[in-house]
C-alpha cells in the first residue's frame, strides 16, 4: 500500500498555520497525532516507501541528493508545465519583490487555485522515484545515487513539469518546498519524526545513519519475528540483537554539547574525561572493506556523504597507517575509523590552516573556490589525525567505554609523522578537587597556541542503546569563542542588504525588505573625512540577525536606502566569494554600525584576504558613526595577529595568566568553579589548629599598598587571612595523621603521574604528588598540531584590592647549627613582608647545583642559606618542628626530582601527631614571587604558591 503525497502535505500545512500563528509548541504534539492517524498505513509500507515517507518529510538529511535545482530554474519548469501567459508570469514573479512576504511556493500556489490541475493521485514513493532520478543526473550527488544512471537531460525536466500538471494547488506548493529542500519557517524535530515512525528507529540511525538501510533493518526484523508486519508490535530486543556497524554505511555521530565555561564543562561532564585537541580540518568517517581489494576504502564526510573519491589523495596514507597487505596488519576483514583530514607542510613541519584544504579536496571532481589560491606546495600533502575506532573485523565497539576504544586505535595504528597520527589527549577525573584547575590550565594553553579548542569525551561507550535519550557518549566542544565575549571582534560598518523571500518568511515582521546585511570596512580612515572624495569599502562577511534585532533595526535605523543602481555615495568591492552570485539589492548611503563576533578568522573560497569566521551580530549601535568603525588595514592586522602560530614555548607568559584570569572570570559571577568548592568546603568542621600555630601559620595573600599610605613605594604588603576558610595562596599547613592522604610513593608508577615540565597547578591542600594525572601522547612521532585559533588576549591586569595595614610575618624560631637557615638579611623589596621571610628551604641536588637560584634568587627573598637533607628537620633538631616547610624542585628534571622524592618518602618526618609533611614546589616560584613583589606584574586571583605547587610528600 502507497501513502499519498497529499497526507504530507495536510500535516505541513497545519505545521505551517502553527508556526504563522506563534504556536510553535504544538509542533511535535501534531507530527504525533498525524502518526498515530496514520499508523495503519505506515506498517503496511515496505522498506521503500518507509524511507520516502522520510525522506519526504527530512528533505535535507538527504544530502546524498543534489538537485542542482535552484528558485529561478524551478519558476521556468512550473511556468512550462502550466504554459503561462505574461500576466501569469508577472504574477509568479511576485516573490522576488522585498516585502511581499511571499516565495515561489506561495506564488504556485495562488496561480493554481485560479486554474487547477485535474484531479490525480500521487504517492510519495513517485514522488521520490522522481527526485531520485533528478539527483542521478547531478555529479554532486553521491556515487551510490548516481549509479541510478543517467545525465542531465529533458526527459528529468518533463518529469517536474508532468509532476506539476498532475498536483493540486496544496500539494504544487509543497513539492515546490520539497525540491528546494526548504520548508521554512517550519522546524520539524527530527527525533520527533523517527519516533513517532518506530520507537527503536532514533536508536538503529544512531548505527545506519541513513533512511534506507534503517528502514530495511526494521523489514527484517517484522519479517524475522512471530508477528509478521506487525512493526510497531516488535520488541526493542529483537531489534536491536540484528543491529551493528556495517561497512558501506555511515554511522551516526552522538550529539555534541558546547561548554560555556569551565564549569559548565564540570556540570554537563562526569567521571575520568578524555581531553582531546579540537583539530580545524574536515571530519572523516573512514570504512576499510578488506573484501574490496584495492578499492578497499570509502570515506564519508560529516554531512553523510560519500567523499571517497574526492579525497583521493589520503587512501595512501591510510593503506600505510593500517599495514593494509602487510603480514603486520591488525585487521583481517575490515574495520571503521573516525579522524580529521588536514594538511600538513614538510618544510613547516606543521599543520597548515584550514582554508589549505580546499587546494588539496575536490568536491565532486571539481576544485571548487580556488582560482585565488595559490598552488599547493611539493611539500604539502593530505594527513589524517585518528581519535577513534567503532568497528574492527566483525567486533563491534559501540558499547565499549571510550578509554577501551582508544587503546585498540593505539594497537591498529601505525603512526607516521606528518602523515597520519593519533590525536594527543590528556585524562582528568572531573571528581578530583584539581579537575577545574587541569582544564584551565589545558584551555588556556591551546588558547595560547593558536588553536581551534579542546575536545572532552566521557569514558562512556560511543553509543548506550539501553538509554538512547540521555547524553551517554555526548562530547563536549570547548572553545574560547563560547565563553562570555572571548569572540567580540568589533565594529563593522554595514553598507548595503539584501532580500531572501524564504528568509523573510521566518520573521513575524509585515513588509520586512532585508535579511541579509553586508558589513564592509573602509579601505582608509582618511576618505572618510576627506571632503569629495566617495569612500571606498571592501565587504568582508554577509550576516544575518535575530528577529528581535531586526525588529529594531527596521524600527529605529535610518540608513538612507537607495537602489545599487543610484548608489553614487559609496564604492564597494565585493569578492567574488563572499557574493556568491548574490549582491545586495538596497546600499546604505550612511552605514549601520553592527558589533561583530567570530570564530577567529579564514580566507573564503576566492577572496585573497582575511575575513570573520562565521560572523555573527552581537549588538546594534545607533549612537556610534560608521566612521569611527574597523577599517580594512586594522582588520587584517588584527587576523594577521590572531593566526599567527605561537608555538608554546614561554609558559610564565603574561599572556597565559591574562587567559587563566579571564577564564576563571567567565565562570558563574566571576568566582572561579575551584574556589567556590574549596570555600564551600571550609564550612565543614576542622580540626582545631596545632598550639602555638594559630599565629605563625595563618596564611598571607598578596595585596598593594594602600596608595595612600605608603606614596612612591613599591613595597607590597601582606595581611593576614582568617582561618575559618582554607588559604587559596599559602596552605594553612599540613594536615594532621588523622586526615592525611596516603603518600606512599610507588617509584615504578610515579613516572606516569608527574607534573608536566612547566604547567602550573592551582595550590591544592593534601594533594598526593603522584596523583597528578595521566597525560597521554598515544602519536609514536609527534608533530606540531597547532591551528591559528584566537584572536583577541585579555591583558594582564593588576591586583586591586582594598587598603590594608602591614602585618609583618611572625620569625620562626632558630634552628640548631647544623640545620641552617635562611634568617641572615632581608628582602631588599618587601622586606620581613616577603612571603618567603624566614622560611626553612629544602632544595633537590638539582636546584642546589644552580647557583643562578643559589646565589642570586633566594637572595633576593633573604634567603642565604638551605639544607638539601630532609633529616635536618626532624622534630628531635629543631625546637619548633610545626613551621611551613618548603622544598623547592625542577620539574624539567624528572627522573632525580623522583629519586629525591622518595628518599624523603623513605626517610619520614616524624612526631607524636603522626608523620611530618613537605610542601613541594617548582623553583619557578621564586621568580613569580619576585613579580609580584615588583609590582604590576600580578593578577587578580592567582598567586604564586597556588600556581607553582606540585604537592605534598
Amino acid at each position: 500500500m502507497a501513502l499519498p503525497f497529499s497526507y504530507i502535505c495536510d500535516l505541513l500545512e497545519a505545521l505551517y498555520n502553527q508556526c504563522i500563528a506563534g504556536k510553535h509548541a504544538l509542533t511535535c504534539e501534531t507530527i504525533r497525532r498525524w502518526f498515530h492517524h496514520h499508523r495503519q498505513v505506515i506498517e503496511s509500507l515496505d522498506s521503500h516507501n518507509g524511507a520516502a515517507l522520510l525522506s519526504t518529510l527530512l528533505p535535507a538529511r538527504r544530502t546524498d541528493r543534489v538537485y542542482a535545482i535552484q528558485a529561478h530554474r524551478l519558476e521556468k519548469i512550473f511556468a512550462r508545465s502550466q504554459r503561462l501567459g505574461a500576466s501569469r508570469i508577472s504574477e509568479l514573479h511576485r516573490y522576488r519583490v522585498p516585502g511581499s512576504g511571499v516565495d515561489l511556493a506561495d506564488c504556485i500556489f495562488a496561480i493554481l487555485k485560479v486554474t487547477p490541475n485535474p484531479t490525480h493521485h500521487v504517492t510519495i514513493l513517485e514522488i521520490d522515484n522522481l527526485l531520485n532520478a533528478v539527483a542521478a543526473a547531478i555529479a554532486f550527488s553521491s556515487p551510490a545515487v548516481r549509479s541510478a544512471g543517467g545525465t542531465i537531460s529533458d526527459s528529468h525536466r518533463n518529469g517536474l513539469e508532468s509532476v506539476y500538471m498532475r498536483l493540486t494547488p496544496l500539494e504544487a506548493k509543497w513539492f515546490t518546498r520539497l525540491v528546494l529542500k526548504d520548508f521554512r519557517p517550519i522546524e520539524i524535530d527530527e527525533a520527533v519524526v523517527l519516533q513517532s515512525y518506530h520507537p527503536v528507529l532514533p536508536c538503529i540511525m544512531k548505527v545506519l545513519d541513513h533512511f534506507c538501510p534503517a528502514v530495511a533493518l526494521l523489514e527484517r526484523a517484522s519479517k524475522s519475528s512471530e508477528q509478521v508486519g506487525a512493526v510497531q508490535g516488535l520488541s526493542r530486543r529483537a531489534i536491536l540483537q540484528h543491529l551493528k556497524p556495517t561497512l558501506g554505511t555511515k554511522v551516526g555521530r552522538p550529539f555534541w554539547r558546547k561548554g560555556r565555561s569551565i564549569k559548565h564543562c564540570l556540570d554537563i561532564g562526569h567521571g575520568r574525561m578524555s581531553v582531546e585537541k579540537k583539530i580545524d580540518g574536515e571530519y572523516c568517517q573512514v570504512h576499510v572493506d578488506l573484501s574490496l581489494g584495492r578499492n578497499c576504502i570509502q570515506i564519508f564526510s560529516k554531512s553523510g556523504k560519500d567523499s571517497t573519491a574526492d579525497r583521493s589523495r589520503l587512501h595512501r596514507t591510510i593503506r600505510e597507517s593500517l599495514d593494509i597487505g602487510q603480514s603486520t596488519c591488525k585487521i583481517t576483514k575490515g574495520c571503521i575509523l573516525e579522524g580529521e583530514l588536514v594538511v600538513y607542510s614538510d618544510y613547516e613541519r606543521k599543520v597548515l590552516p584550514f582554508h589549505k584544504i580546499r587546494n588539496h579536496v575536490t568536491r565532486s571532481g571539481r576544485y571548487m573556490n580556488s582560482e585565488m589560491d595559490s598552488p599547493p606546495r611539493a611539500y604539502e600533502h593530505l594527513m589524517i589525525i585518528y581519535y577513534d575506532v567503532l568497528l574492527v573485523d566483525d567486533e563491534s565497539l559501540l558499547g565499549v567505554r571510550h578509554s577501551e576504544r582508544f587503546e585498540r586505535l593505539k594497537r591498529t595504528i601505525v603512526t607516521r609523522q606528518g602523515h597520519a597520527e593519533i590525536v594527543d589527549r590528556h585524562v582528568i577525573d572531573l571528581g578530583t578537587h584539581r579537575a577545574a584547575s587541569d582544564l584551565r590550565n589545558l584551555f588556556a594553553k591551546a588558547i595560547l597556541a593558536r588553536e581551534e579548542g579542546l575536545v572532552l569525551k566521557p569514558d562512556d561507550p560511543f553509543i548506550n542503546l539501553d538509554r538512547p535519550g540521555d547524553f551517554c557518549g555526548s562530547p563536549i566542544k570547548l572553545k574560547k569563542e563560547y565563553i562570555g565575549n572571548f569572540g567580540d571582534v568589533g565594529d563593522f560598518a554595514v553598507v548595503g542588504a539584501r532580500y531572501d523571500p524564504s528568509k523573510a518568511k521566518c520573521y513575524q515582521i509585515p513588509g520586512l525588505e532585508w535579511t541579509h546585511f553586508y558589513i564592509a570596512c573602509a579601505t582608509s580612515k582618511g576618505e572618510l573625512y576627506a571632503a569629495g572624495v566617495v569612500p571606498e569599502f571592501t565587504v568582508v562577511a554577509v550576516v544575518e540577525l535575530n528577529e528581535t534585532m531586526l525588529k529594531t533595526v527596521v524600527t529605529h535605523s535610518q540608513p538612507f536606502a537607495v537602489s545599487a543602481r543610484d548608489n553614487h555615495t559609496l564604492k564597494l568591492t565585493i569578492p567574488t566569494g563572499l557574493a556568491q552570485g548574490k549582491c545586495p539589492s538596497i546600499i546604505f548611503t550612511r552605514p549601520l554600525v553592527f558589533d561583530i563576533r567570530c570564530f577567529s578568522f579564514d580566507k573564503e573560497g576566492n577572496v585573497d584576504f582575511y575575513t570573520p569566521r562565521f560572523p555573527a551580530v552581537s549588538k546594534v549601535h545607533f549612537d556610534r558613526d560608521y566612521r569611527s568603525a574597523m577599517t580594512f588595514p586594522e582588520l587584517q592586522e588584527l587576523a594577521a595577529k590572531a593566526t599567527m602560530e605561537k608555538p608554546w614555548e614561554d609558559r610564565d607568559s603574561q599572556e597565559l595568566l591574562g587567559w587563566l584570569a579571564a577564564l576563571e572570570g567567565a565562570d558563574p559571577r566571576g568566582i572561579a568553579v575551584d574556589r567556590v568548592t574549596q570555600q564551600t568546603a571550609s564550612t565543614a568542621p576542622t580540626p582545631s589548629p596545632r598550639p602555638g600555630r594559630a599565629n605563625s601559620e595563618r596564611p598571607l595573600s598578596v595585596v598593594p599598598s594602600s596608595a595612600g599610605s605608603r606614596k612612591g613605594s613599591s613595597q607590597v604588603s601582606y595581611r593576614s587571612a582568617p582561618m575559618s576558610t582554607p588559604p587559596t595562596s599559602l596552605p594553612v599547613g599540613p594536615p594532621s595523621s588523622q586526615q592525611a592522604p596516603d603518600t606512599t610513593l610507588l617509584v615504578e608508577n610515579a613516572k606516569d603521574h608527574l607534573l608536566d615540565a612547566k604547567t602550573p597547578l592551582p595550590h591544592q591542600t593534601g594533594r598526593n604528588i603522584l596523583s597528578l594525572g595521566e597525560n597521554h601522547s598515544p602519536s609514536q612521532s609527534k608533530s606540531q598540531l597547532s591551528s591559528p585559533r584566537s584572536f583577541k588576549a585579555p591583558s594582564a591586569r593588576v591586583i586591586q584590592s582594598p587598603p590594608t595595614t602591614t602585618t609583618p610575618s611572625p620569625r620562626l624560631d632558630q634552628v640548631p647549627p647544623q640545620s641552617p637557615l635562611a634568617t641572615a638579611s632581608l628582602c631588599p623589596i618587601a622586606g620581613s613582608n616577603c612571603q618567603l621571610h624566614n622560611r626553612p628551604i629544602l632544595l633537590s641536588p638539582s636546584i642546589a647545583a644552580r647557583n643562578d637560584i643559589t646565589k642570586t634568587m633566594l637572595p633576593r627573598h633573604g634567603i642565604n642559606s638551605y639544607i638539601t637533607d630532609h633529616v635536618s628537620w626532624d622534630p628531635e633538631n629543631v625546637d619548633r618542628p610545626d613551621t611551613w616547610k618548603i622544598c623547592l624542585v625542577d620539574m624539567d628534571d624528572r627522573e632525580r626530582t623522583l629519586g629525591f622524592l622518595a628518599g624523603i618518602e623513605g626517610r619520614p618526618l616524624k612526631t607524636k601527631r603522626g608523620r611530618e609533611y613537605i610542601e613541594i614546589y617548582d623553583w619557578r616560584v621564586l621568580e613569580s614571587v619576585r613579580d609580584v613583589e615588583e609590582g604590576g606584574q600580578g593578577l587578580e586571583g592567582f598567586d604564586p604558591f597556588r600556581r607553582w605547587f606540585v604537592g605534598l610528600v
